[in-house]
């Protein structure tokens, strides 16, 4: 590039580049667990073994090309990780991305 010349500006990231990042914070934060202070319910620990294993499903889904499974069981795992409560880790690793 010569001296004066402005780069070409960058489209947005493609919707690929988005949903990896997701599915990424998402595992990471499955594969590791929240950290809890106090013991959770009965229903919270359904909803967080829910969310884990439907967190682990769009991980597969995206590995496997099928990007519209997997955000869809993304946006799965969020609505439940909410449902813990919206200071839940699990929320923030729905959401790291």
């Amino acid at each position: 590039m010569s001296p004066g010349t402005v780069p070409a500006r960058r489209g947005p990231r493609q919707p690929a580049t988005l949903l990896a990042a997701l599915l990424a914070a998402l595992v990471c934060g499955a594969a590791s667990g929240p950290a809890r202070t106090a013991a959770p319910s009965a229903a919270d620990a359904g909803r967080l073994a829910d969310w884990e294993s439907i967190s682990r499903q769009a991980l597969l889904q995206y590995e496997k090309g099928d990007y519209a499974a997997a955000l869809a069981l993304s946006r799965r795992a969020l609505a439940l990780a909410e449902a813990l409560g919206e200071d839940h880790p699990a929320v923030e690793a729905s959401l790291n991305a």
